[in-house]
């Protein structure tokens, strides 16, 4: 398989190179930790990973690049917050009991903004992923 660059230079190889590491890595990660702990960080560690190959392919390829910055600005954000979370009410000891109590109360007022939040990011990368890969290969076929 040949590397071929678009006019900005993506190199579709490596990205979906990345792309499959990270799907092995998850694997590796719920296999060897456990299904408690994937569900846990699991997830955010997966996004977290992921910002990495298709963060590149979007900056290589936009032409204003502060709304990708800003994007994978909130997407690290909301997943370290995931991380951090779960970090903290284990590791709190006695007081990670304060921090399922606040959860607990704050997740029924919360939990449709948090779907409907994860949904438009989602939606985003999935437009912008997809509009650069048919770019690229419009590209690729010249």
């Amino acid at each position: 398989m040949t590397a071929v660059r678009d006019t900005a230079g993506v190199n579709s190889v490596a990205i979906r190179g990345g792309i499959v590491a990270v799907a092995i890595a998850a694997a590796v990660m719920r296999l060897v930790l456990g299904a408690q702990w994937f569900s846990l960080y699991g997830w955010a560690a997966i996004v977290l990973l992921l910002l990495f190959p298709l963060g590149r392919a979007l900056l290589q390829s936009s032409r204003r690049r502060w709304p990708v910055w800003v994007l994978i600005a909130v997407t690290a954000v909301a997943a370290l917050i995931q991380i951090g979370f779960w970090l903290a009410f284990f590791h709190a000891g006695p007081s990670g009991l304060f921090l399922g109590i606040g959860r607990s109360m704050a997740l029924p007022h919360l939990d449709t903004a948090a779907r409907w939040s994860a949904g438009a990011l989602a939606l985003i990368w999935s437009i912008l992923l997809a509009r650069n890969f048919i770019a690229f290969d419009s590209a690729s076929r010249r």
